[in-house]
């Protein structure tokens, strides 16, 4: 019982910190707001740059080792004495969809979001399923804003309303702080990147904390008051900092591997097409670039409309 009740406490007091750093701590500004919403391009990368905006977004995950590592995407299998698919899995295909909704909350260097995602699983040794899965939310709080740069802290909560033991949701709440930054290098160009600490609230004895930190590269093409076009390059990595997976092989049933400082580097490489301030459509494809890897390969379909 006194488990249960901090399962449910720790994020509650997590968000009471957040919340009144949010409201006591006052961010550093330049001179007047240089950056708007449309010029974050990023798609796998959180954006920076807090704004109203609708997202609808659909991924194509292929071949997806170990998903049950740190319980980052489903939770240990039922066979192991956990609460996830009933038979440890080789590799899993996904094909996850999201709708986002972001809305600034006062002024313009705070917003939240709300994130309500769906997923269908292809699977091996268990049954093939689709249903809703784990609902996200949070906040993005800029704190330096300078004519060419912007520096966010973001925090992320997820409520584990799919179910996992059909492998639609984790079973557990988790937290992700982060801090996002973009760097405009002329009219036409930037850089930005993310560094993000996942940990799970609750779980079981696989369940362990994940860094994952990225960096990109957006071109600009066009006139932003009508037709633009965008070429965008991410890097993302992932390292494991505890917990456990499972590794089904073909001399023993299954086998069970501790993924400590396991580090997994992806590759993404896409468009972003949009009309004046009204929204975008991008396009995008990533691939695995380490022997580590979750999955080896996915494709992104992503349209954003801003209100």
């Amino acid at each position: 019982m006194l488990t249960s009740r901090m399962k449910l406490f720790s994020p509650v007091v997590a968000w009471g910190m957040v919340l009144g750093t949010l409201a006591l701590a006052t961010p550093v500004f330049g001179q007047g707001r240089s950056f708007q919403l449309q010029d974050s391009q990023s798609s796998f990368i959180d954006g920076a740059i807090p704004g109203d905006a609708m997202t609808v977004r659909l991924d194509n995950l292929w071949n997806l080792r170990h998903a049950d590592r740190g319980e980052y995407y489903i939770p240990k299998p039922q066979s192991l004495g956990g609460s996830g698919l009933p038979a440890p899995e080789r590799e899993v295909d996904f094909r996850d969809s999201l709708l986002r909704v972001e809305a600034m909350l006062w002024g313009h260097n705070t917003s939240g979001f709300v994130e309500v995602t769906g997923r269908h699983i292809e699977a091996d040794n268990n049954s093939d399923t689709t249903g809703w899965g784990d609902l996200g939310f949070g906040v993005k709080r800029v704190w330096i804003e300078w004519p060419d740069f912007i520096l966010t802290t973001q925090l992320r909560s997820y409520v584990p309303t799919g179910d996992g033991g059909r492998g639609l949701g984790t079973d557990h709440y988790s937290l992700e702080p982060g801090l996002l930054w973009q760097q405009k290098w002329g009219e036409c160009t930037s850089t930005f990147g993310e560094f993000r600490y996942w940990t799970p609230i609750g779980g079981s004895d696989f369940a362990g904390s994940t860094l994952r930190y990225g960096f990109g590269v957006q071109r600009e093409y066009g006139d932003p008051a009508c037709w633009h076009w965008s070429p965008v390059a991410e890097l993302i990595g992932w390292t494991t900092l505890d917990g456990g997976t499972s590794i089904p092989t073909e001399a023993a049933p299954v086998s069970v591997r501790r993924g400590i400082g396991d580090m997994v580097l992806n590759g993404y490489i896409g468009t972003r097409v949009g009309l004046s301030d009204l929204g975008d459509l991008y396009l995008g494809y990533g691939h695995s670039v380490t022997g580590e890897k979750w999955y080896s390969d996915a494709l992104r379909i992503e349209f954003r409309m801003f209100f």
